[in-house]
């Protein structure tokens, strides 16, 4: 409520659970308290990050309100199809948008070469390559970058 005011809005899009990783009833004391914020009209839809299987049939479990979204470092490298599979029988949309840790050093070296090899076939980056992949998927997909060239780059790849 107070970040609302702080921002001079009435309320607030989403609001995720960036991490599972705490205690099951910490968990889903959170999550039931942004639903209420939800309830009171603060918040427009609730959202998970990094939630596995077993925090998200808790949720279900308890008898709350499914997530919106659940956002995971999803890329072909790391397709977490059980996850995936499970929230979209139930409605949930999957987002992703950790493209900058695949593209770095310590990224997956398998596959690199076709990811490279179709990016330069079109004419586009690895990132871009990506991001299309997950787009045709049917993920919610939000790049993210440094460099704003970089933004409108996506942005074009995205559109075209």
């Amino acid at each position: 409520k107070n970040e609302c005011a702080k921002l001079g809005i009435s309320y607030l899009d989403m609001v995720s659970i960036h991490s599972p990783l705490t205690d099951r009833d910490r968990r889903l004391a959170t999550y039931g308290a942004l639903l209420e914020l939800r309830d009171a009209g603060w918040v427009k839809s609730v959202g998970v990050c990094n939630f596995g299987l077993v925090p998200l049939q808790e949720i279900q479990e308890a008898g709350l309100d499914l997530p919106v979204v659940n956002q995971l470092e999803l890329s072909p490298f790391n397709q977490h199809k059980d996850v995936v599979d499970w929230c979209q029988k139930r409605g949930i949309f999957m987002g992703c948008g950790a493209w900058s840790k695949l593209s770095s050093a310590d990224g997956p070296q398998d596959g690199w070469a076709v990811v490279a090899g179709i990016a330069q076939k079109k004419g586009m980056t690895k990132a871009q390559v990506l991001v299309r992949w997950a787009l045709q998927k049917g993920y919610i997909c939000v790049p993210r970058s440094s460099s704003a060239s970089k933004v409108e780059r996506m942005a074009i790849a995205e559109n075209s």
